[in-house]
């Protein structure tokens, strides 16, 4: 291969990437506004998201307030003969809330329900919560070999060309 061959050669390599730098630029600038769009989206979601729970736990709250206040007096009296019978298994705390799940004990299979409902709901928050990282860490890897694919040209023409000066 002579001189004027091989500047052809390298000149139209050169041209190509040159090419192919601008079009990821324009692709990078079309990804940046999808970026931005994406976080303006999970925030809103998560400013909404956060918004529901707090309202959820304040009526979590102003139900367990409300079983205390109405049934205080009962609750208290029963925990103190289990507590003197030597029956008492939790804390008073968790007395009441049983009383609270159970319908006074009269609903045990409603308790045991709630219960069974919950766990599974926190199962089923668990397994989102692990979808989200798994496909985060897809798409990580994606744009890795993305990167490394469109980086790939530059090592073979810096080593062409370091070859070829010497």
């Amino acid at each position: 291969m002579n001189a004027r061959n091989l500047k052809t050669t390298v000149t139209a390599v050169a041209l190509g990437i040159a090419a192919a730098a601008s079009t990821s630029s324009a692709s990078a600038q079309g990804l940046g506004g999808i970026a931005a769009a994406n976080a303006a989206f999970d925030a809103q979601f998560n400013a909404r998201l956060g918004a529901m729970q707090q309202q959820t736990n304040a009526n979590i709250q102003a139900i367990w307030m409300r079983h205390l206040q109405v049934n205080g007096p009962r609750l208290r009296a029963q925990y103190q003969q289990l507590v003197a019978s030597g029956r008492a298994v939790g804390t008073f705390e968790q007395f009441a809330y049983w009383d609270l799940m159970s319908a006074s004990g009269t609903n045990n299979a409603g308790a045991l329900a709630a219960q069974r409902a919950q766990f599974e709901g926190n199962q089923r928050a668990y397994q989102t919560v692990q979808q989200g990282y798994a496909s985060y860490n897809a798409g990580w890897y994606q744009n890795q070999a993305a990167q490394s694919a469109a980086l790939a040209p530059c090592a073979f023409i810096d080593a062409f060309t370091a070859s070829s000066s010497a």
